[in-house]
């Protein structure tokens, strides 16, 4: 860095050179760079909360608005994961035990979200375990459960979606419902195409027999083949529509809109196909502990475990995968109640109270003015600052398994919702982020990295009340920022 030289003789001279020493000269700060870009923001009437610090010291390199609450979107995953982190720790599992207490089969829900997950599940899925205990069931000498099947998801209240969730796009897969027991992201995946003899096929995965689609098909010629599928009703008919092109389509994602029973209707096909049959009906009741411990007199045959958290974290992170994060929301919340009541239960309302008490304490921010409605930031209720995201991130950046919090994390240009943006320049694999969109509404929160792949910057940056036409141009604005941030963490040393 370029110094200005002061003449000796004067202690005043020889302070006002110590500290000129610290501040960088006209070319190396990003902030003129920084303000061009938020004023063409600005010129869309956007409301804008920005924070930039040094990771290590926390020096503010730029702020505007950062205390200011604003709809977060997605970036509400900063918050839900480093929480989920902070409070279960890295390694927690989701436990998911399956056995008997007299005559019924009982099946004990933890929250867990990825059974069934198809990136996470690894060799053996829930409907695999299904099976399993179908066969060691026969095995000894058990070929009917004369009782009834009990499934309990009581570990979460009945509330499936959120009441601020936009219901006009219930139908999509990221307002799937949550539950205490779910599966496959609580989708069904829908794949078709054109067939021999000018017929087409259609294949539903989890793959059963309860699901009754009416798949009606139209070829028009084209060459994609497009799905649209709903449920009508309340039972288990889907109504498929099928427009079938030259190639297979698909997976359309379609909300399973009564998780519980899905898995517990999935569970009775996969015994009796194995040749275990249920007399009984099944019953969708709360038999656990409060201690959240099995009932008594319950002989454990199978405890299905998810991966360990951190991988959880990456999922929801990476993916954006909504139900994920309302899963950990509402776990957390499960956990603060344990301290408050007899028998605990996860909701929306526990979960803003234990992300509360994570950011007031673990996090040390300041919380006054924010809202927290749900965990995905799905909701447009949400209210954040991008001070408390920023402080979460220094958190994070400062814990044992901070490594495993910034590898969850899209990186630009390489993988997740970052992977088509800032491709090829510098700030390519140097930019790890959590992306967010909803209408109106965009966030980027995460770090810039050194050149050695640590942490040197954590940035915040949340943009409000534009036109849903220029949300290119805003996510134009916070990648140039990025870049800038880039080459500023090459130039100063921020550590």
């Amino acid at each position: 860095m370029t110094r200005r030289r002061y003449r000796q003789g004067s202690r005043g001279f020889f302070l006002l050179a110590a500290v000129l020493l610290w501040v960088p000269v006209r070319g190396q700060s990003p902030v003129g760079a920084i303000e061009a870009e938020l004023a063409k923001a600005r010129s869309q009437k956007a409301a804008v909360g920005i924070k930039i610090v040094a990771a290590g010291s926390g020096r503010v390199i730029y702020e505007s608005g950062a205390a200011t609450p604003l709809a977060p979107a997605s970036n509400m995953k900063v918050i839900t994961t480093a929480a989920a982190m902070g409070v279960l720790g890295p390694d927690f599992q989701f436990t998911t035990p399956i056995g008997l207490r007299g005559q019924d089969l009982v099946v004990i829900g933890s929250g867990d979200p990825s059974t069934g997950d198809a990136d996470l599940e690894g060799d053996l899925s829930l409907a695999d375990e299904f099976d399993l205990l179908g066969r060691h069931l026969v095995k000894h000498g058990v070929g009917k459960i004369p009782g009834k099947l009990i499934v309990d998801a009581s570990i979460f209240d009945d509330e499936l979606r959120h009441p601020h969730w936009p219901k006009d796009q219930y139908r999509k897969w990221y307002a799937a419902p949550v539950a205490g027991l779910n599966i496959n992201d609580n989708c069904l995946d829908v794949r078709a195409g054109p067939g021999e003899g000018g017929r087409g096929w259609l294949e539903i995965v989890p793959e059963n027999r309860f699901v009754a689609a009416k798949p009606a098909f139209v070829a028009k010629g084209q060459t994609n083949t497009i799905i649209d599928a709903y449920w009508p009703g309340q039972g288990w008919e889907l109504m498929v529509k099928v427009t079938l092109g030259s190639r297979p389509g698909g997976p359309a994602y379609v909300p399973i809109e009564q998780p519980v029973r899905f898995v517990g209707e999935l569970l009775r096909e996969r015994l009796a196909a194995n040749g275990v049959g249920i007399d009984g009906p099944i019953e969708l009741t709360s038999v656990r502990q409060g201690s959240g411990d099995p009932p008594e007199g319950f002989s454990n045959l199978i405890e299905h475990r998810s991966r360990r958290l951190s991988e959880l974290v990456e999922r929801t992170n990476k993916r954006s995968q909504n139900m994920f994060a309302e899963c950990l929301f509402k776990r957390l919340g499960y956990e603060f109640s344990r301290k408050l009541a007899p028998f605990p239960v996860g909701s929306w309302n526990t979960g803003r109270l234990a992300i509360e008490e994570f950011l007031r304490g673990q996090a040390d921010t300041d919380i006054s003015g924010i809202l927290l409605c749900d965990g995905s930031g799905l909701s447009k209720e949400n209210r954040v600052t991008a001070n408390v995201l920023v402080d979460v991130l220094k958190y994070a950046a400062d814990q044992p398994w901070s490594q495993k919090y910034i590898d969850s994390l899209p990186v630009a240009g390489k993988d997740g919702t970052l992977r088509r943006r800032m491709r090829g320049g510098s700030a390519a694999g140097r930019v790890v982020a959590k992306t967010g969109y909803i209408s109106g509404v965009s966030g980027l929160s995460g770090y810039i990295l050194d050149r050695e792949g640590r942490p040197s910057i954590a940035f915040s940056m949340l943009f409000n009340d534009f036109p849903r036409s220029q949300l290119w141009r805003i996510m134009q604005i916070q990648d140039t920022i990025c870049v800038e941030l880039v080459k500023y963490s090459d130039r100063m040393d921020l550590q």
